[in-house]
């Protein structure tokens, strides 16, 4: 009845890990409008290979020797942060190339959120890793539901602070022309 009742768990908290996500995923692609959506998701896209290629399957061998008593989690904890930091190491040094020599559009926008978005990434592969292991299955659900709203709201936060400064002056100049009215929503 417990392993049902945890199932159960984990099942409603990665649904709404997911849910959360995809709201996120929504939100930023409308907080960043077209001009910079794109450039966005096409490094986030390469990001995603990158996090693929890093974890190398770590994620499952970690979980495997946890839940098999075979290496005990605190050990497993100090080799992941470490392959998480040179992995950040590698990232900040492929974004600042990526900046310098390929000169993307939105990169002084978004400097240095590449590499976090990688780290964050890495260390929520291995941690859930780790606590699918130990046989926590509603942990890990629950800390990205928690940061996906945290992210959320800071993201409103942040467009209604950098929208309202810029929208003020525009609407002034639209209601001083006459001719050229145009109804924004």
């Amino acid at each position: 009845m417990e392993i049902t009742s945890l199932f159960k768990g984990h099942i409603v908290w990665k649904g709404m890990a997911l849910f959360t996500s995809a709201l996120t995923t929504i939100i930023l692609s409308r907080f960043l409008e077209a001009s910079n959506t794109g450039c966005f998701f096409y490094v986030l896209s390469w990001l995603g290979f990158f996090v693929l290629l890093a974890s190398v399957g770590l994620d499952s061998a970690v979980t495997y020797f946890v839940s098999s008593g075979k290496i005990k989690s605190g050990p497993l904890f100090h080799i992941i942060l470490r392959w998480v930091i040179l992995c950040t190491i590698l990232s900040a040094i492929g974004e600042y190339l990526m900046y310098v020599y390929y000169e993307m559009s939105c990169g002084s926008y978004f400097l240095g959120t590449y590499t976090l978005y990688l780290s964050g990434q890495l260390l929520m592969i291995f941690m859930t890793s780790l606590f699918l292991g130990e046989k926590k299955f509603i942990i890990p659900s629950l800390v990205q539901v928690v940061f996906n709203v945290i992210f959320i709201v800071s993201i409103f936060i942040f467009y209604d602070n950098q929208n309202n400064s810029a929208r003020s002056e525009e609407h002034t100049s639209e209601l001083q022309s006459p001719c050229n009215l145009v109804c924004r929503l």
